[in-house]
């Protein structure tokens, strides 16, 4: 091997960490017309091309994985891959991996784990009554119930529903409601064990007895999840020692000036000196929450990726980037629907890595239209004053009328939920 065909490599690493996929995959193709068989490389040719939702990279990644041998992380690397046909809503594919690692006894891999990201949980029937499939969701392996303590957000950031002025209730959950609706849902869910997320739309640091509502989820024998901008800190110390399950922080950028256009009102310096208060609490009460910053990546946010990532590792915490997206569906389905130029007129929205009109273009190539929405079937959002919505993607209503958890059965909600949605085309074609 030439010192050329390395370099090649290394450059071709380097393009694709970096976000620049086109570059890099002309740089692996190129090293892998020199050394074909070479595992490493064409492992990376298979995800790269797997994350821009083209399956060619299984072409690359199944020899990739009979070759590696002690080249590759066998378990991660094959993880990583059902992960991505996931995230394309290729169901059908990641179950057919499954079967392949299986066939070729790669014994290195944990079979069962990866067949329960992409088999169908136990507690979800394989049809819904529509007769639309239903799959291994994607968000959470258990039923979430997203509930928005608060009503209310202290940012504006342009891709969500609150930075965009959508018409959203305001205010403070009730410590009694809420106990209430997890009652309900124990009642309903027994035995199995649903998560309970406490935020959708809305900041849930501003929640003054936040504290107490985790140790009311723990009390109901329920986890938690929480996810912030923690740009308050007078709750970080109550936050860690009541404990919750799980906590994401998000961000965009270590940098001002880039943080600043994602997060409107915010101060990234703010969040660091928060992100390292946050890990003095968490030792301080010696907490097990699951700690990870959601990065979330923008054409002028790709080069952070090593930044925040060190960053978060130097605070004990784990680092998930993931592709920013514009929300709630309505204003993507506006985006589309008034013409190919109207997604700039937002000045982040060029920003975006994938452009609306490219999304759509993917689902309508590779989505059947016959699956179910797991935002409908294995979700449940609730505001802050007790009514549920129509998915946690959207800020519609679920009826003209408010429709209060409390008062109708989980089953009711459900059959509530399937004429609207489904009687809508266009959230079809985007969901299934």
């Amino acid at each position: 091997m030439t010192d050329m065909t390395v370099a090649n490599l290394d450059l071709a690493v380097q393009a694709h960490q970096a976000g620049r996929w086109p570059e890099a995959e002309g740089l692996y193709r190129a090293y892998l017309a020199v050394r074909p068989d070479e595992p490493v490389a064409g492992y990376n040719l298979g995800i790269l091309l797997l994350g821009q939702a083209r399956l060619e990279g299984l072409s690359w990644v199944r020899p990739a994985l009979l070759s590696g041998g002690s080249r590759l992380d066998l378990a991660a690397a094959s993880a990583s891959v059902v992960q991505a046909l996931l995230a394309h809503q290729y169901k059908d594919h990641a179950d057919q991996f499954v079967q392949w690692l299986e066939r070729h006894d790669l014994k290195a891999l944990e079979h069962a784990a990866l067949r329960v990201r992409a088999a169908l949980p136990g507690y979800l029937q394989p049809l819904a009554p529509t007769g639309l499939r239903r799959y291994h969701p994607i968000e959470s392996s258990r039923y979430v119930y997203a509930i928005d303590v608060v009503g209310g957000c202290n940012l504006r950031c342009p891709t969500c529903p609150v930075g965009q002025g959508a018409a959203l209730p305001k205010g403070l959950m009730q410590r009694d409601l809420f106990q209430a609706i997890l009652q309900k849902i124990v009642q309903e869910n027994f035995p199995h064990c649903p998560d309970i997320w406490l935020f959708n739309w809305g900041e849930p640091l501003l929640h003054p007895q936040l504290g107490a509502l985790i140790g009311d989820v723990r009390h109901a024998g329920l986890t938690s999840m929480v996810s912030s901008n923690l740009h308050h800190s007078d709750r970080i110390d109550e936050l860690m020692q009541a404990n919750p399950d799980r906590m994401k922080v998000s961000l965009s950028s270590l940098r001002q000036e880039a943080y600043a256009q994602t997060h409107v009102r915010g101060d990234i310096d703010r969040v660091k000196a928060n992100l390292q208060l946050l890990a003095q609490a968490r030792d301080r009460h010696k907490a097990t929450t699951e700690i990870w910053i959601g990065h979330h990546l923008y054409r002028h946010t790709l080069q952070d990726q090593q930044q925040v990532q060190d960053f978060a590792v130097s605070l004990g915490f784990g680092y998930v980037p993931s592709t920013a997206i514009v929300a709630p569906i309505e204003t993507a389905l506006r985006m589309l629907s008034s013409g190919a130029d109207s997604w700039v007129a937002e000045p982040l929205h060029a920003q975006l890595l994938t452009a609306p009109a490219e999304i759509s273009a993917h689902l309508k190539a590779h989505r059947s239209g016959s699956f179910d929405c797991e935002l409908r079937f294995n979700m449940t959002s609730i505001q802050y004053n007790g009514c549920v919505t129509l998915c946690c993607g959207t800020t519609q209503d679920l009826s003209s009328e408010p429709v209060a958890f409390l008062e109708h059965s989980h089953a009711a909600l459900e059959q509530k939920n399937i004429p609207i949605l489904f009687a809508v085309s266009a959230c079809r074609t985007t969901c299934t």
